[in-house]
C-alpha cells in the first residue's frame, strides 16, 4: 500500500495554486484534512495499491503502421519550421508509397506476372528505367572530364 500522511496531504493542498478556469478547493475538504492532521489515530492515509504489471488490455496500445501523416496546422499557429518539416515528411511518405507500388509492379513483371515466365536482367533494367530509377550521367561525364 502507498501512503501519504494527512500532514503531507495538507501541505500539498496548501501549495496548490488554482488556475483561473478551475474551481477553488472546497472548504469542507480542507476542514476534513485539517481534522485528520490533528487526530492522532490517523497517521497515514492508505491508498489502494495498483499493480502496474497487469495494466489490462485497454491501456497498452498495439503497434500499428502509420499510412498517412496529418500535416494540418492552424493558420494562427506561427510555426513555419514545423509546417515545413511536416511537408517534407509527408512528401517523403508519398514518394515511399509510390516506390513501394512501383517496385511491386516491377517485381511482378520481372517474375513473369500472370503467365509465369520470368524476364532477364535486360527486362529488369528497362522496368527500372521506366520507374525513374535509371542512372543519370553527370555534366562532367557528358563533357568528357
Amino acid at each position: 500500500m502507498l501512503g501519504l500522511s494527512p500532514n503531507q496531504i495538507q501541505k500539498l493542498l496548501n501549495q496548490y495554486l488554482v488556475a483561473d478556469y478551475e474551481q477553488p478547493i472546497n472548504g469542507e475538504i480542507m476542514k476534513a484534512v485539517a481534522s485528520r492532521v490533528t487526530d492522532p489515530k490517523t497517521d497515514v492515509l492508505l491508498l489502494p495499491a495498483v499493480d502496474m504489471d497487469d495494466s489490462g488490455p485497454y491501456e497498452i496500445a498495439e503497434p500499428r503502421v502509420i499510412t498517412a501523416l496529418e500535416t494540418y496546422t492552424p493558420s494562427w499557429l506561427q510555426t513555419p519550421r514545423l509546417k515545413r518539416l511536416a511537408e517534407i515528411v509527408s512528401a517523403q511518405a508519398v514518394m515511399q508509397q509510390q516506390l513501394d507500388a512501383g517496385g511491386a509492379m516491377a517485381k511482378e513483371a520481372y517474375e513473369g506476372g500472370e503467365d509465369g515466365e520470368g524476364g532477364d536482367m535486360g527486362d529488369w533494367s528497362q522496368l527500372n528505367g521506366q520507374n525513374g530509377l535509371h542512372q543519370h550521367h553527370s555534366n562532367e561525364q557528358e563533357a568528357g572530364i
